[in-house]
Formats: C-alpha cells, sequence, structure tokens
C-alpha cells in the first residue's frame, strides 16, 4: 500500500480521527481503535496508509515532519494519537537497545556467561542455573548462543 502523506488528508480526516480514537480520562490518551500494522496505529485512507501518531500531529498542527524524524509520545502510550502528545525526534538520537549486563533487569554478567559456556560442556543446566540463579533453559540458551549472542 502506498505511503500517505499529511499534505493529502481533506478535512473528513478529523470526522475519521475522532471515529477511531477513545479517549482515556485519566491521561487524555487518545487510544487508536483502527488499523495497526506491526503493533503501531495506522490510519488508511484512498488506497494509502501511514503512521496514525505521525499523521494525526502532522494535520492538527498543520505542518510537516521531516522523515528523518520518528514520533514520540510524552505519555508513553504507543498507541496514542493525541497530536498534543506527540513530538518528533531524530531517528540517531534514539538509545540502542541494550543488551547482556547493560540491560537492567539482567542476572548474569559477562564473565557469568563466559564461565557457563566454558562449564557447559561438563556441568548439566539445572547444576549450572542453581549456581548462577536462572532457568535450565536461560543456561540452554546461553550455551546454545540464542541469548547473549552479542558475545
Amino acid at each position: 500500500m502506498p505511503a500517505l502523506h499529511y499534505h493529502e488528508l481533506p478535512s473528513a480526516i478529523q470526522r475519521k480521527v475522532l471515529k477511531n480514537r477513545d479517549i482515556i480520562p485519566a491521561c487524555a490518551c487518545w487510544d487508536w481503535s483502527g488499523s495497526y500494522n506491526r503493533d503501531l496505529p495506522v490510519l488508511k485512507w484512498k488506497e494509502k496508509s501511514g503512521n496514525a501518531a505521525r499523521l494525526v500531529a502532522e494535520h492538527f498542527k498543520n505542518c510537516r515532519i521531516d522523515s528523518t524524524k520518528i514520533a514520540r509520545h510524552t505519555c508513553e502510550n504507543r498507541w496514542c494519537v493525541n497530536p498534543n502528545h506527540t513530538y518528533f525526534v531524530e531517528r540517531k538520537e534514539i538509545t540502542p537497545v541494550m543488551r547482556g549486563e547493560k540491560h537492567p533487569n539482567a542476572k548474569l554478567t559477562r564473565t557469568d556467561v563466559a564461565e557457563i559456556r566454558r562449564r557447559g560442556r561438563h556441568v548439566n543446566a539445572e547444576e549450572l542455573s542453581d549456581q548462577f540463579g536462572v532457568t535450565p533453559e536461560e543456561i540452554s540458551h546461553i550455551l546454545n548462543r540464542k541469548r547473549w549472542k552479542h558475545l
């Protein structure tokens, strides 16, 4: 489906947006009830489609947002299309995904993973999981490089 651009949006788009959003009173979010693509709200109009948050913000703010920028939400609700909650940042400013021990929920360090891989040839997963405080499945994923594959 071709991309939809803000300058193609007629005034009828307001009716479509108002019809396809549910207002959350506590935070004033406009949760999108229309179409989604890869878990993001999509606005469709005349055989074209685009990111709903971006298009709604461009339409209601009457401006064109550079394609090098992506829509972010002050409310941290990715399904919100309230133009007052939307701001734009350069793609290069987005923090990379945290991996390994930098992840806030990490239970293991690089040293632990290296030790698990070294000892994994001689010790069973249950014993290693008890020692390192993770599940035997996690040990198996580490040994098979499905987890911590960057090491």
